[in-house]
């Protein structure tokens, strides 16, 4: 039996100290491998030109009221991705000394490389599957697109990890959500429901950060008429939301964005 097995209960008080219902097992286990892997990753003095962003990022770091599955980090030009495979193994051996069964998949695509990081066994072990060959899997998306991050270090402390992690001030992470939501082709729920969380959260436009990656000013007429175009679909896309959040009820929020967007940006 491996520690995070014997330890799961002790995972678990951890998810119900942050508010995270009791019933979400899988939800509390992959924060807990997905906390594991950031600690794992920042420890590596290479990784300071990692910078952590997206969605788990502001659930992690920040206090995003949903779940989030896949790590997504920027990177800068002094970091190759010989160094990156590096930082991941280092990942996957770390898991494997604790005992903890994990496959490691990659690939790359032009200036962009994922990791899938699949742990067999775990969900049938702690009894949160009946499938015996069910994987949890984790993927680590790492690119170099963005352009002139504002970097902030944030100590990271959660299910008793503790880290200091790079990631992008909130301004950034909200000109990212913005241009994630009007160039997808397909609507994901979550780009929207982080729009809006970012900026009642405070967040604003950065605008040297939007020039520097040549995202024009249009983009707040541009989000406004895809949300106008979609506004049909709203019902479905809370319907969609509504498993990922901590409080279903929080995917009212969707209702919001017009106004906020009108108001503060």
């Amino acid at each position: 039996m491996n520690n995070l097995v014997y330890n799961f209960n002790q995972i678990l008080e951890f998810g119900k100290s942050y508010g995270l219902p009791f019933e979400k097992k899988r939800a509390i286990l992959r924060e807990y491998l997905q906390s594991k892997a950031i600690e794992i990753i920042y420890l590596q003095k290479k990784s300071k030109d990692l910078i952590f962003i997206g969605g788990t990022s502001l659930r992690l770091l920040r206090g995003l009221d949903r779940f989030s599955e896949d790590l997504d980090f920027d990177m800068s030009e002094e970091l190759d991705f010989k160094n990156l495979d590096l930082i991941v193994r280092t990942v996957v051996n770390r898991f494997l000394k604790e005992n903890i069964a994990i496959e490691l998949y990659r690939n790359k695509i032009s200036e962009r490389i994922y990791y899938e990081l699949r742990f067999s066994n775990l969900l049938y072990d702690l009894k949160l599957s009946k499938n015996k060959d069910e994987k949890l899997m984790i993927k680590i998306d790492i690119e170099k697109f963005w352009q002139g991050h504002h970097k902030e270090t944030i100590l990271f402390n959660r299910y008793g990890v503790l880290s200091n992690v790079v990631t992008a001030s909130l301004d950034n992470i909200l000109v990212q959500k913005m241009s994630a939501y009007k160039n997808r082709k397909q609507t994901m729920a979550r780009d929207i429901y982080d729009i809006v969380w970012l900026i009642s959260n405070g967040a604003g436009i950065d605008k040297e950060f939007m020039k520097k990656n040549k995202i024009p000013v249009s983009i707040k007429s541009q989000l406004l008429n895809k949300y106008e175009r979609e506004k049909k679909s709203i019902k479905i896309y809370k319907n969609r939301l509504k498993p990922f959040l901590i409080s279903e009820g929080n995917s009212e929020k969707l209702d919001f964005f017009k106004s906020l967007i009108n108001k503060n940006i």
